[in-house]
């Protein structure tokens, strides 16, 4: 917040990002039980942000807000390498991923003058989901084997701007 007889300037950002590697895995094994054998990878990032600029001025305002949000994470489950796995239940091999962004940004900029403000709101989730067995003797008598990979994103993004002036006002806002 900016605030001022001739020029007022006000400006945020916010800046997050979630980088994660998540395995679950069986490798180079010899593995036997009498239930169930189960692998998984679960992945839940969530990014919540607000950013908000705001200017005040006789003459001049300029108000500003930026918010970078972003999620690159590898979620992994496997059997790999394992010449015996036997289990006389279900076998499964599982990775989830639900990765969620919840961004704000806003500008307000008021001026006897001249007002200028901005907002952005960049999100972006790049993430790598798998779950597989490679190179393995993979056995379940009485149940199934699972092999599953699921991804799950939301980004719900809002970015406003309100400018007021007695000559000029000037505003925008974006999300991506």
């Amino acid at each position: 917040v900016g605030a001022s007889k001739k020029i007022g300037f006000g400006g945020a950002l916010a800046y997050n990002s979630i980088e994660n590697t998540i395995t679950a895995y069986i490798d180079d094994s010899q593995l036997e039980t009498s239930g169930s054998l189960s692998v998984q990878a679960l992945s839940l990032g969530k990014i919540k942000t607000i950013s908000a600029g705001a200017a005040g001025a006789q003459k001049l305002s300029l108000a500003g807000a930026v918010s970078l949000n972003f999620i690159e994470s590898t979620i992994d489950a496997h059997i790999s390498n394992s010449p015996y796995i036997y289990a006389t239940g279900t076998i499964s091999v599982l990775a989830a991923d639900s990765a969620t962004i919840s961004a704000l940004s806003g500008s307000v900029a008021g001026a006897g003058k001249v007002a200028i403000g901005a907002s952005v709101g960049y999100n972006d989730i790049a993430n790598t989901t798998t779950a597989y067995i490679v190179s393995s003797d993979v056995n379940s008598t009485a149940g199934n084997v699972l092999i599953g990979a699921s991804e799950s994103t939301d980004v719900t993004s809002i970015a406003a701007g309100g400018e007021g002036a007695g000559k000029v006002a000037i505003g925008g806002a974006v999300t991506i």
